[in-house]
């Protein structure tokens, strides 16, 4: 571990034990919340939507949800059910205190353009999840998808600390092997001790044994490897993962894809990501 790799963990995991641990979010979708908060037609399945187009957002309502100041011993999985346990009043002081305090400010454009990066690689994978989910019956949609889109957060810190410490961004190629080399251990950190369910816990190390064995009903980590395996096909530059052949990978025969293949679930999964884009100009 070089020596600003060092100090950064060393900064991070200090203010993780004072409670001042930050995640970026991205402002147009935190904004997007916002608004549809204010606007009394809007109900909880919408806001539910947008809110998981942001994994910063959507950890930090299911850390509050989940915290004994709200005296449940179950753990929510979705973020609807996080948003009717905590009420519109508390999601709505959430959100405005999220926009005020956890986006990223910083004039650094390689930053921004990193957070952009991210954001798209974990929107893409939520919703590969979603669909597979939805595929195999035998798995909860939505938990599928706030699994994948918060099943590489670690990296979400190093970008507001980062902002702070120019020097470690002035050659990003040597920045992400630094985001590579500690985003696993903040990702696990964070789901432990922001009250995330205990299966998503082991989930992000699981979903990348691509040939680990898997026998029996489709499980919630099946989808998530095998939407990682299938996010590299959807995404620019290079890829995050390299896993084999779809047809070395065990949990891929779970699925019942048909005569064409992967082609139609990922051009559903594009089309969806357009949509997206609209929504958020």
């Amino acid at each position: 571990m070089s020596e600003a790799m060092r100090d950064l963990a060393n900064r991070i995991t200090a203010d993780h034990r004072a409670g001042r641990l930050r995640l970026p979010g991205f402002e147009r979708v935190a904004l997007r919340v916002q608004a549809v908060l204010a606007d009394e037609r809007s109900g909880m399945p919408q806001v539910a939507r947008l809110v998981l187009l942001d994994p910063a957002l959507s950890a930090r309502l299911i850390q509050v949800a989940n915290s004994a100041h709200f005296g449940s011993r179950d753990k929510m999985a979705s973020c609807e059910a996080a948003m009717v346990r905590l009420g519109l009043g508390t999601v709505t002081e959430l959100v405005d205190s999220f926009v005020a305090n956890d986006l990223l400010q910083t004039p650094i454009q390689a930053l921004r353009d990193e957070q952009q990066r991210l954001w798209r690689h974990a929107v893409q994978l939520s919703i590969l999840s979603r669909r597979l989910a939805q595929m195999s019956g035998e798995v909860e949609p939505e938990r599928a998808q706030l699994a994948a889109l918060v099943c590489e957060i670690g990296a979400l810190p190093l970008l507001h600390y980062a902002s702070r410490s120019p020097e470690l961004v002035a050659n990003m190629t040597l920045f992400r092997r630094m985001m590579a080399g500690m985003e696993r251990s903040l990702t696990n950190t964070i789901l432990r001790n922001w009250n995330f369910d205990e299966e998503f816990h082991a989930l992000p190390e699981r979903s990348l044994k691509w040939q680990r064995p898997s026998e029996g009903e489709v499980t919630l980590t099946d989808v998530l490897l095998l939407a990682r395996a299938l996010s590299i096909r959807l995404s620019k530059g290079a890829p995050r993962y390299r896993p084999p052949a779809l047809e070395e990978i065990p949990a891929y025969g779970k699925f019942r894809f048909g005569l064409q293949g992967v082609d139609p679930l990922l051009e559903q999964v594009s089309a969806e990501i357009d949509q997206i884009k609209l929504l958020l100009k």
